[in-house]
């Protein structure tokens, strides 16, 4: 028995004799020390075999209550001298009052060239291990959002009714347009907790409903790139629409690379268009087969929404999650760093 597992800084797969789980070792690609965990991460290829891991002198057999910690995070159990979760990927390193501390990527940044029929598969496969919470993700989340408007839809039949005095218009205009922010700021907020739990499941990690609400941390950096990104679609849109298309396609990801690498100021949207080089008609033929699958959903008197519209988004999850490399499939082919095919 083997046991398979990544250094955390490089994203390089190592590979080691299960009797070594609990020992301390040097990753050969970027000398960051680490500790073989009890488990196998799973096969990957071009890995790290045992002979060629330099084990740290002294650190043998399973470490003692006093040098494991908890996770701030996520609650699991780690080296006290870590300075990343090997689970999570928590940075671990921030000030004590929590300030600066910063969730690094987990494994490196590979771009690269997907095959939409490959993701298409392999988000139905992630679909079905954890189809409940995906389904509850956009229920509970649909709901919320649809709390957050109903005053701004209340003030705004009000209005078309005349039902509103004209010494009093400016104060519901006033009003309205407050209602309108909250409505943003909610929605984006759940945006973000839909990204980051959909990212876990395209991943094949548990996710939970309770991922919904998770997005606090992120929510000004989101509403600012989101502006950004709808200021540009719109703008591409104008200009004959093939721009605004094109537009979509090179920057869709951000949210994902926000909630993945907690990338600061507009980076997601930079970061984004190195991603989707090369993918644009993937992602294209993505969007298509979306638009069909739901539209199949309506058709079934729209019940059928409430199981097409979570797989759709797992569809863009997954999407993210090849394009940087991720493990979903064997038919992608990365880049070279430049981001030119090979």
């Amino acid at each position: 028995m083997t046991i398979e597992f990544q250094c955390g800084e490089c994203g390089r797969t190592l590979r080691t004799a299960d009797d070594k789980a609990g020992r301390r070792c040097k990753c050969p690609e970027c000398g960051t020390i680490l500790d073989v965990p009890a488990e196998s991460a799973g096969e990957s290829p071009g890995v790290y075999d045992a002979e060629e891991i330099p084990f740290v002198a002294g650190e043998s057999g399973t470490p003692t209550d006093e040098d494991r910690r908890i996770c701030p995070a996520c609650g699991e159990e780690i080296s006290v001298r870590a300075t990343e979760c090997r689970h999570c990927g928590e940075d671990l390193v921030g000030d004590a009052s929590g300030r600066g501390r910063r969730k690094r990527s987990r494994g490196g940044w590979q771009p690269t060239v997907i095959d939409a029929g490959e993701v298409v598969s392999v988000a139905w496969e992630r679909f079905k291990d954890q189809m409940g919470v995906a389904i509850g993700l956009i229920v509970v989340g649909g709901m919320v959002n649809m709390m957050a408007s109903m005053p701004q839809n209340v003030l705004g039949q009000m209005l078309e009714n005349g039902a509103v005095g004209r010494d009093m218009l400016p104060v519901v205009i006033v009003m309205q347009l407050g209602f309108v922010a909250l409505g943003f700021v909610v929605q984006s907020w759940l945006s973000v907790g839909t990204a980051i739990a959909m990212l876990k499941i395209s991943r094949g990690q548990a996710a939970r409903i309770e991922d919904l609400f998770t997005g606090g941390p992120y929510l000004l950096r989101m509403m600012g790139n989101s502006i950004v990104f709808g200021l540009g679609m719109v703008i591409g849109l104008l200009l004959l629409v093939v721009p605004g298309i094109l537009f979509v396609l090179t920057f869709w990801p951000f949210l994902y690379v926000l909630v993945d690498r907690d990338e600061r100021g507009l980076d997601p949207l930079f970061l984004s268009r190195e991603i989707t080089s090369g993918n644009w008609g993937s992602i294209f033929l993505l969007c298509v087969i979306s638009v069909v699958v739901n539209f199949l959903g309506l058709m079934c008197l729209c019940v059928g929404m409430l199981f097409t519209v979570p797989l759709t988004y797992l569809y863009f999850g997954v999407a993210y999650d090849m394009m940087t490399g991720g493990s979903g499939g064997s038919r992608s082919r990365r880049r070279s760093p430049d981001f030119d095919d090979e």
